[in-house]
């Protein structure tokens, strides 16, 4: 069941990205799926606000600044999301989508926790990371159900599942 959630959620936010349909500096979107024992966070926001531009990379230091990105976020995603006691990082991913002279970045975290995540906190670290996002669109998917709404990064440092 969680595998078909996951995949359906990360191929709904792909979809539309690349449409164009949700693409406004300093905002994105947090996708947060929990059942049972696993979660999986997905930041989606425009990558001038991960690494600074938008344009394909094309020069030496836009490759490097790419590249250092995407290692910051998969092998240190604890920069990102700090999970509970008892819950490991699985696996992370970053892919960029460039349309035009547009381009955004999905970043993929997923945990393995060793109790069910219902009532467990993670600790919400883009904000800190990345202080050019200002304002997210929250959805968590769970077991008991979903919760959506907008919010001011200021507002989201820590979510209980």
């Amino acid at each position: 069941m969680l595998k078909k959630v996951l995949t359906g959620t990360v191929a709904l936010t792909a979809t539309s990205v690349l449409a164009g349909k949700s693409h406004d500096h300093g905002k994105g979107k947090l996708d947060i799926v929990a059942d049972g024992n696993k979660a999986q966070f997905l930041l989606v926001v425009p990558s001038e606000a991960i690494y600074g531009f938008e344009h394909s990379p094309k020069t030496a230091k836009d490759k490097e600044a790419v590249k250092a990105s995407e290692d910051k976020v998969t092998q240190s995603s604890e920069l990102l999301v700090a999970a509970p006691a008892g819950c490991k990082k699985e696996s992370a991913k970053f892919e960029r989508h460039q349309d035009g002279s547009h381009s955004d970045v999905e970043v993929t975290i997923s945990f393995q926790c060793e109790k069910p995540v219902s009532g467990q906190t993670f600790e919400i670290r883009y904000i800190k990371e990345f202080p050019r996002i200002k304002a997210l669109k929250l959805q968590i998917i769970s077991g008991s159900g979903s919760q959506s709404g907008r919010t001011t990064t200021k507002a989201v440092e820590s979510i209980t599942l």
